[in-house]
């Protein structure tokens, strides 16, 4: 099969039309299937031969190719003749993956191996990369491609492998030099990637040629957050392993324990503490990852931050402390723990609301009950002369209103 579908595609000349094409009805299928017959088949001569005369630069079988079918685009609408192809021969040579044709070609016509393709400016090498195409990638090194060449993205071969998770093309390219701190226009470097797509083994061998744990891209994010947002919790073990600081921040000054605090994480919030995550860091608005989790109504982690040394008390930018988060959130459970552990029910923010006025604006009866038992003052004036017990009577809130009343008389 593969014999047919080239002797098709080398039957036609420059003189070819969309109109004279129709007189061959399986001139479609063998651009598209041809070269899959070709790497089954690759061990004839005939069909090896076929191949070279298809890629051969002098001829003009290969823009006819292309212009039948484009691998690369295609999607792309076909003109009324052939047209230059937007690659080299080398380019879609690399796409058809076999090793043995990319290495006649460099050999036999000496074709720049660094040349520009496509749309996005790629090298072959990074379409080799790109396809997981090992043999292919070992050719073009060997003979003298640039392993760290950028498309129009900045990104470079090892960038574009990791994306589609491609291990042993990652391992062949940084073998071979890859920059494991080269960044793209999203200020990305690989350690990120391969932390984001869960990629261990690929971390691990990154972090074995000198990639910076630390590294943040255009959003502030290490590596490890990016790990953490995607719940990759292998790869953030042999982060931790290779010594990452667990209390680095972000540009919001927010730690990883914040993170895993504010998204009910235990487990990685217990690792984070186990490798030195402080439990009193604070954000850019002074918030602990106690308020955090108080906040998210993260009972474990509140127990476990507490079990660490976090203040059940700690204020942030607004004065307000991890209950009066619990108490807006209608967090029960988590608002009594903080009680237990020594919160002050009547701690006032900065407009003098406590715990208590929050409840009533939001109408949490049940917290309000348990901040009542543990002293609230329903009474207690905001800077404006607010009282729980006024809010909850202009609101016309007859529940909350009699449980305060019950108190005051108490």
């Amino acid at each position: 099969m593969a014999q047919a579908c080239l002797g098709i595609l080398l039957h036609f000349d420059e003189n070819v039309t969309n109109d004279s094409l129709k007189s061959f009805p399986l001139a479609e299928y063998a651009a598209k299937s041809w070269v899959d017959h070709a790497r089954f088949d690759n061990v004839s001569a005939n069909t090896q031969d076929g191949t070279k005369r298809l890629f051969d630069p002098r001829r003009p079988h290969l823009t006819i190719l292309v212009w039948i079918y484009d691998p690369e685009i295609p999607w792309w609408i076909r003109s009324e003749r052939p047209s230059q192809p937007r690659g080299t021969c080398l380019h879609y040579a690399t796409l058809s993956g076999l090793p043995d044709l990319v290495k006649f070609l460099v050999t036999e016509f000496k074709l720049d191996l660094n040349a520009r393709g496509f749309f996005d400016d790629v090298t072959p090498l990074h379409l080799a990369s790109r396809d997981g195409r090992v043999e292919v990638a070992r050719v073009l090194l060997e003979y003298g491609a640039n392993v760290n060449a950028r498309d129009i993205s900045k990104w470079t071969p090892l960038r574009h492998a990791l994306d589609k998770g491609h291990v042993k093309v990652a391992q062949v390219l940084i073998k071979n030099g890859a920059d494991v701190g080269a960044q793209g226009l999203d200020e990305w470097m690989p350690l990120h990637w391969a932390s984001r797509h869960g990629q261990a083994e690929l971390v691990q061998v990154l972090l074995e040629h000198g990639a910076t744990m630390d590294a943040k891209d255009v959003y502030g994010w290490t590596p490890c957050r990016r790990a953490l947002d995607e719940g990759h919790v292998e790869v953030v073990q042999v982060l931790f392993q290779h010594s990452l600081s667990a209390s680095s921040q972000n540009k919001s000054k927010s730690t990883l324990l914040h993170e895993a605090s504010g998204g009910g994480d235990v487990e990685f919030a217990r690792a984070l503490l186990k490798y030195g995550a402080d439990a009193s860091a604070r954000d850019m608005n002074n918030s602990t990852p106690l308020h955090w989790a108080s906040e998210g109504g993260h009972m474990e982690i509140v127990l476990v931050l507490l079990e660490h040394g976090a203040d059940a008390s700690a204020q942030d930018r607004n004065e307000s402390t991890p209950l009066h988060l619990a108490s807006r959130g209608g967090h029960v459970e988590v608002a009594l723990v903080l009680l237990q552990h020594g919160a002050d029910a009547n701690a006032p923010d900065d407009d003098k609301s406590t715990p208590l006025h929050w409840v009533v604006r939001y109408l949490h009866l049940e917290v309000a009950r348990v901040l009542l038992e543990h002293g609230a003052d329903a009474k207690f004036k905001t800077y404006l002369g607010l009282t729980p017990l006024k809010l909850a009577r202009d609101a016309r809130l007859s529940g909350i209103t009699q449980l305060l009343l019950s108190h005051c008389s108490m």
